[in-house]
Parts: C-alpha cells; structure tokens; sequence
C-alpha cells in the first residue's frame, strides 16, 4: 500500500498538454496512507449492478470487510448506485472494440492486420471496432458520461463503495481463451467476471482492490473500494487504517470464519 502511494506520488499530475485532470490533494499520497481518515459513510454491496453471480466466497470477504469498516467507526450500510448498467455495458463494448481497432491501425496504416498477425480474440474484437459508425460512436461516449453522472450522485451521500473485486476467487490459467471469436460471448464472460472494477474505467473514479482474506480454497480474495474523482488520497487514508487493523496475516488466519451481515 505504501510502494502504491509513492509510485502515485512520483507519476501524479498532468503533462503538458494534457486536456484535464483532477486536482492533486495537499499533502502527499505517502503521507494520507498514515493518517486517520475520520468517520466516513461507506455503502456495501454483494450483488452485482448486471446480475452477475457472486461467489459465496466473495460475498463472505466483502461482509467481513463492512463489518470490520463499521467495528472501526465508519457508517456502513447496504446501497449501490443507479444507473442504467445495460447502456454502460453496451458503451464499454463498442468503446472497447473501437480501440483496439485504433491501437492495431497506427501500427497498420488503419486497416486490419493480416490473417494471423494477432490473437483471434484481438482480430475479432478490431473487426467489430473497424464497422462501428463514427455518430454511434459518439452517442456511445455521451451515454457513458451520462450514467458517470447518474453514479457520481451516489458518492454525493456516501465517501466510498465497497464491493466484491472479482466475482469468484481466481479462475484456473486459460479460462479466458484468446483463442475465442465470439465477441458477444467473451465480453458476457468478461463484464460477469469484472462486474464492478470496469466502472471505474467508465466514470474515472479512482478505486482499489484490498486484500480480504483467502477463499475455501486458499486462493486470494479482494475487496474493491471506489472514491469521489480526485480523492486517492481518501482511498489512501482508508487503506492504511485497514492494514494497521487487519494485516493480511491476520486475515489469511480468519479467512472462513463466518461474518454475520452488517444493518441494511
């Protein structure tokens, strides 16, 4: 947590040119992971806004994670934002799609790569970008800002929103195979695999993934918080209260333990 607040401190601000970009905070990313980030409302949920399946096994550390967050004084309770998550989903696609095709068209002149070139997953995913019109495209992007605004209300009366970070413990090595040209299937594996941490791409909120402990089968689960734009260093603040009263040690030792449901 600490290497993350220097590596932030040492890479954070814009370069010249850059369009926008969120106000630095006061002090030093390193020096908020220290300090006590008073009492803060955080809202929890185990259910996905796409109706993904949550494994028990993560639904379990995120209970523990709000049950510890409110043993430490912070307001927990049970809520996740509004949005219309299936125009977000189909904005990500095309967005996504999109640039791929981009990223493979400065190394190509702009067409596709020949056969074989790229992964089959890549050359499917460019092919899709390569027939999106330019005006859907941008109907895309003004649907994303919209629903970015619809989920930057929700942190109008909570600090910070705490979900599972995956939903299931690690896959084994290969579950998502780059050998795959079902586009429409992939990105269903996907957004059912990453439920909550591809918002943050969408809205530019700053979040983090915290480790919460191991899985019945001793694999690493983590807990994803997501900020106010431009508030890493209360993302900072929480993560070192939560380190200094749950270490990982601690927590690998009381992974299965069973955690009651904080008040809804």
């Amino acid at each position: 947590m600490r290497d993350s607040a220097a590596l932030l401190d040492a890479t954070a601000g814009p370069l010249p040119g850059d369009p926008y970009w969120p106000q630095r905070p006061g002090r030093s990313y390193l020096e908020a992971a220290s300090r006590d980030p008073g009492r803060l409302r955080i809202a929890f949920s185990t259910a996905a806004p796409n109706g993904a399946t949550i494994h028990p096994d993560c639904v379990e550390a995120t209970l523990r994670m709000a049950r510890l967050c409110e043993g430490l004084g912070h307001h927990v309770e049970e809520a996740m934002p509004q949005f219309d998550i299936r125009r977000v989903e189909q904005g990500f696609a095309h967005v996504f799609q999109a640039n791929v095709m981009a990223s493979i068209g400065r190394a190509t002149g702009g067409t596709l790569p020949e056969e074989g070139a790229v992964e089959p997953l890549t050359m499917a995913l460019a092919r899709r970008g390569s027939e999106i019109p330019a005006p859907t495209y941008i109907a895309d992007l003004q649907a994303l800002h919209r629903e970015s605004r619809m989920i930057a209300r929700f942190h109008e009366t909570f600090d910070l929103w705490l979900t599972p970070t995956l939903a299931t413990p690690p896959p084994p090595v290969g579950a998502f195979d780059s050998d795959i040209t079902d586009v429409e299937l992939w990105l269903e594996r996907l957004t059912g695999f990453i439920p909550f941490t591809y918002l943050a791409n969408v809205t530019g909120q700053p979040a983090m993934s915290v480790p919460a402990g191991l899985s019945a089968q001793g694999l690493p689960i983590g807990c994803h918080f997501t900020a106010r734009y431009g508030e890493e260093d209360l993302l900072f603040a929480l993560a070192g209260q939560i380190e200094r009263a749950a270490p990982w040690s601690d927590m690998t030792a009381s992974a299965t333990e069973t955690a009651g449901r904080p008040r809804a």
